[in-house]
């Protein structure tokens, strides 16, 4: 139904990559937005697969921040082989045309941040191979054959260089708190460059970057500082969103999106502190320490 008002994308999946919920009871039904999603599926796994899920240094299991979702072993094949089960049940059912993944870590910044680093990986490097095994097993042993596209929203933080090691077995990427920070303020100019370079590295790889902003109704000035620093690095596979705080299912419309800047004549560059890049029928400018966009129209 969706493609008679003009949707030409495939319709993706969204699924929780890194986790599986607990509702609470072994009789309640859980969220059907990852593959525990059977009455009673948590304690079967709980009790007969403890080995599945992530632990922390202490030996604990690790859970989310949003509280009753509980990390699971990227780096476990019986936990992956039972992920690719229930995807593809669910896949071929329904008819979806590929796969949005929830969650899928660069590296350690999280578990750092949430004092939760997990047992089994003692470098980020083996936490970034064993979450590239995942994708790479998903990618090559059903995606692919099956047609399937997959998406990812990727934690990138600090940490590029997980995200382009996954670039092989990505269809397309979400980035969150782009240019600006995910709840009401500005990242600093280096955080600000940090994704704008990371999405300069993946460049012309063939892979969808979806930019995604936040902020309140009233935040025109960080909408519009958000869309130019999408414009500084738009390149044909590169889009952008912008969302309001506890409104995500809403669609935000800006008057910004209607200018018609024409193709970008060149790269950005930097005079002074303001970033610019031009366009054949305008020049966009950023300037990270002031926090001041402008999207001019030559006249």
């Amino acid at each position: 139904m969706i493609y008679s008002y003009g949707v030409s994308h495939p319709i993706l999946r969204y699924i929780r990559f890194d986790a599986i919920m607990d509702p609470g009871s072994c009789l309640e039904q859980p969220y059907r937005n990852q593959v525990a999603d059977g009455i009673g599926d948590f304690c079967t796994i709980s009790s007969e697969h403890p080995d599945w899920f992530l632990l922390d240094k202490n030996g604990n299991r690790i859970v989310n921040d949003d509280g009753n979702y509980y990390l699971m072993d990227p780096g476990n094949q019986e936990w992956r082989t039972f992920w690719l089960e229930r995807v593809k049940i669910n896949q071929e059912e329904l008819g979806w045309e590929g796969l949005f993944l929830d969650n899928v870590e660069a590296g350690f910044s999280k578990r750092e941040r949430l004092n939760s680093l997990p047992l089994q990986y003692k470098t980020v490097t083996e936490y970034q191979v064993a979450i590239r095994g995942f994708l790479e097993y998903i990618y090559d042993t059903y995606a692919a054959p099956a047609g399937q596209l997959v998406y990812a929203n990727v934690l990138v933080e600090d940490e590029p260089a997980g995200l382009l090691s996954y670039l092989p077995y990505l269809d397309g990427v979400m980035v969150e708190g782009f240019a600006v920070d995910w709840k009401d303020g500005y990242r600093t100019p280096k955080e600000w460059n940090r994704p704008i370079e990371l999405i300069e590295m993946i460049g012309n790889q063939g892979v969808e970057v979806i930019l995604v902003a936040k902020g309140d109704e009233a935040a025109s000035d960080r909408l519009e500082f958000a869309f130019a620093s999408y414009l500084l690095v738009t390149n044909g596979n590169t889009y952008f969103r912008f969302v309001l705080n506890g409104r995500t299912n809403e669609i935000v419309q800006n008057e910004n999106y209607n200018l018609v800047l024409g193709q970008p004549l060149g790269e950005r560059f930097l005079e002074g502190d303001t970033w610019i890049r031009v366009f054949e029928k305008g020049v966009v400018r950023v300037n990270p320490v002031t926090e001041i966009a402008e999207i001019l129209i030559n006249q």
